[in-house]
Protein backbone atom coordinates (compact mmCIF):
# COMPACT_ATOMS: atom_id res chain seq x y z
CA UNK A 1 0.00 0.00 0.00
CA UNK A 2 2.62 2.44 -0.42
CA UNK A 3 3.03 5.02 -2.87
CA UNK A 4 5.52 4.36 -5.37
CA UNK A 5 6.18 8.00 -6.15
CA UNK A 6 7.13 8.75 -2.40
CA UNK A 7 9.13 5.84 -1.92
CA UNK A 8 11.09 6.56 -5.18
CA UNK A 9 11.74 10.46 -4.11
CA UNK A 10 12.75 9.63 -0.28
CA UNK A 11 14.94 6.81 -1.37
CA UNK A 12 16.42 9.73 -4.22
CA UNK A 13 16.98 12.11 -0.95
CA UNK A 14 18.50 9.17 0.81
CA UNK A 15 21.10 8.61 -2.00
CA UNK A 16 21.57 12.23 -2.80
CA UNK A 17 22.97 12.81 0.55
CA UNK A 18 25.56 10.05 0.00
CA UNK A 19 27.10 11.91 -2.57
CA UNK A 20 29.58 14.26 -2.27
CA UNK A 21 30.01 17.39 -4.95
CA UNK A 22 33.12 16.08 -6.60
CA UNK A 23 32.04 12.78 -7.39
CA UNK A 24 31.24 11.20 -10.50
CA UNK A 25 28.02 10.08 -10.61
CA UNK A 26 26.79 6.53 -13.08
CA UNK A 27 23.14 6.16 -12.81
CA UNK A 28 22.40 2.73 -13.96
CA UNK A 29 18.86 2.57 -16.04
CA UNK A 30 17.77 0.69 -18.98
CA UNK A 31 16.76 3.92 -20.84
CA UNK A 32 21.04 4.72 -20.40
CA UNK A 33 24.04 4.08 -22.94
CA UNK A 34 24.32 0.67 -23.89
CA UNK A 35 28.52 0.58 -23.23
CA UNK A 36 30.49 -2.79 -23.81
CA UNK A 37 32.85 -3.63 -21.18
CA UNK A 38 36.18 -2.15 -22.97
CA UNK A 39 34.18 1.04 -23.02
CA UNK A 40 33.77 0.90 -19.24
CA UNK A 41 36.67 0.34 -18.66
CA UNK A 42 38.10 2.91 -20.39
CA UNK A 43 35.90 5.16 -18.65
CA UNK A 44 37.18 4.15 -15.53
CA UNK A 45 40.85 4.28 -16.43
CA UNK A 46 40.67 7.88 -18.19
CA UNK A 47 38.95 8.53 -14.41
CA UNK A 48 41.52 6.96 -12.99
CA UNK A 49 44.68 9.04 -14.73
CA UNK A 50 42.82 12.18 -14.67
CA UNK A 51 43.80 13.76 -11.39
CA UNK A 52 39.88 14.80 -10.75
CA UNK A 53 38.93 14.23 -7.24
CA UNK A 54 36.25 12.47 -5.89
CA UNK A 55 34.78 9.11 -6.21
CA UNK A 56 33.20 7.07 -9.07
CA UNK A 57 29.52 6.45 -7.64
CA UNK A 58 27.48 3.92 -9.28
CA UNK A 59 23.95 4.16 -8.28
CA UNK A 60 20.78 1.32 -8.56
CA UNK A 61 17.87 2.27 -8.00
CA UNK A 62 15.58 0.62 -5.62
CA UNK A 63 12.11 -1.75 -6.87
CA UNK A 64 10.44 1.50 -7.66
CA UNK A 65 13.11 2.92 -9.32
CA UNK A 66 15.05 6.53 -9.67
CA UNK A 67 13.75 10.07 -9.06
CA UNK A 68 14.23 12.56 -11.15
CA UNK A 69 16.64 14.56 -8.69
CA UNK A 70 19.05 11.06 -8.68
CA UNK A 71 18.56 10.92 -12.43
CA UNK A 72 19.31 15.24 -12.46
CA UNK A 73 22.78 14.32 -10.94
CA UNK A 74 23.97 11.75 -13.28
CA UNK A 75 26.82 12.48 -15.10
CA UNK A 76 26.78 9.57 -16.74
CA UNK A 77 22.79 7.25 -17.28
CA UNK A 78 24.34 3.39 -17.84
CA UNK A 79 22.32 0.62 -19.11
CA UNK A 80 23.27 -2.56 -18.28
CA UNK A 81 20.30 -4.29 -20.44
CA UNK A 82 17.75 -3.32 -22.74
CA UNK A 83 16.23 -5.63 -20.94
CA UNK A 84 14.46 -3.94 -17.18
CA UNK A 85 16.66 -6.03 -14.39
CA UNK A 86 15.72 -6.16 -10.35
CA UNK A 87 17.68 -3.71 -8.36
CA UNK A 88 19.15 -7.16 -6.97
CA UNK A 89 20.26 -8.38 -10.09
CA UNK A 90 21.70 -5.10 -11.45
CA UNK A 91 23.71 -5.03 -8.68
CA UNK A 92 25.56 -8.56 -9.34
CA UNK A 93 25.55 -7.97 -12.96
CA UNK A 94 27.16 -4.36 -12.12
CA UNK A 95 29.40 -5.89 -9.59
CA UNK A 96 30.52 -7.91 -12.64
CA UNK A 97 31.42 -5.71 -14.97
CA UNK A 98 33.21 -3.27 -12.43
CA UNK A 99 35.54 -6.35 -11.71
CA UNK A 100 35.95 -6.93 -15.62
CA UNK A 101 36.77 -3.67 -16.93
CA UNK A 102 39.89 -3.49 -13.24
CA UNK A 103 40.59 -6.96 -15.01
CA UNK A 104 41.14 -5.28 -18.20
CA UNK A 105 42.93 -2.32 -17.09
CA UNK A 106 45.30 -4.29 -15.67
CA UNK A 107 45.61 -7.14 -18.17
CA UNK A 108 44.50 -9.63 -16.04
CA UNK A 109 43.09 -12.86 -18.23
CA UNK A 110 39.55 -12.74 -16.94
CA UNK A 111 38.37 -10.76 -19.51
CA UNK A 112 38.82 -12.35 -23.13
CA UNK A 113 37.89 -10.21 -26.27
Amino acid sequence: GRDAALVREREGERLLECIAGGDTVVVCDERGAAWTSQKLADFLGARRTSGAGGRVVFVVGGAEGLSDAVRARADVVLALSAMTLSHELARVVLLEQIYRALSILHGHPYHRA
